[in-house]
């Protein structure tokens, strides 16, 4: 009977022919090649999915905050005393404030858009918010501005006395002279197309200055 097959070596000495794998041994590594790589795939599509959703995340941050600045700027030119002027409304406000062009007082109004899901911004003359004002001395009336798109809700509540955890109303004439400060509560949806993050709430207090 024939011995184990050999070869020779270089220096022609005998040695056993390496044993190939055999179809069992091919089938357990295919399996685990493809066991590792789709626990990869399930890494990379895992990574993918945090980094979408930060993005989405941080757009909805930077639209809050572009918003909430916009109007913390213009509550900050309303008169320390003096007439004053404020009208709050579960979605707006309209509140008397310094010109930016050393003019007259002009008359702000913050309006939130249910239809189109947007806070719309104007500057007026009048009380009454019937007459458009040049806010920043372009040559242009500042009325119809969309500060803040994809709006699904816009809550406008003032606060007169007692502790900041306290009531928060709604109403017009004496908070001219009381509110210490004004809450908004918003609601707002990403606006990434095919954005899988939830509407996110987002709320600031802004304080009103008086002597």
């Amino acid at each position: 009977m024939n011995g184990p097959s050999k070869t020779w070596s270089a220096n022609g000495s005998r040695r056993p022919r390496r044993r190939a794998f055999t179809f069992i041994e091919l089938i357990v590594a295919v399996g685990l090649s493809v066991i590792l790589l789709r626990g990869m795939y399930t890494v990379l599509h895992s990574a993918t999915d945090l980094t979408t959703l930060s993005e989405e995340k941080m757009s909805l941050l930077l639209e809050a905050s572009a918003i909430f600045d916009y109007i913390g700027a213009d509550l900050a030119r309303v008169p320390f005393s003096g007439q004053r002027y404020l009208s709050v409304t579960s979605s707006g406000l309209i509140f008397k404030a310094s010109s930016r062009t050393a003019g007259d007082d002009v008359y702000i109004k913050y309006e939130y858009d249910l239809g189109g899901k947007k806070v719309v911004r104007g500057v007026y003359k009048d009380q009454g918010c019937t007459v458009a004002e040049d806010d920043d001395g372009d040559g242009h009336n500042d009325v119809g501005m969309v500060i803040g798109r994809s709006v699904q809700s816009f809550d406008v509540r003032y606060h007169a006395s007692g502790d900041i955890d306290g009531s928060w109303n709604t109403g017009s004439g004496d908070p001219a002279k009381n509110t210490r400060a004004i809450r908004f509560i918003m609601k707002l949806s990403s606006m990434i197309p095919g954005a899988s993050l939830a509407d996110e709430t987002f709320t600031i207090i802004i304080p009103i200055m008086s002597l």
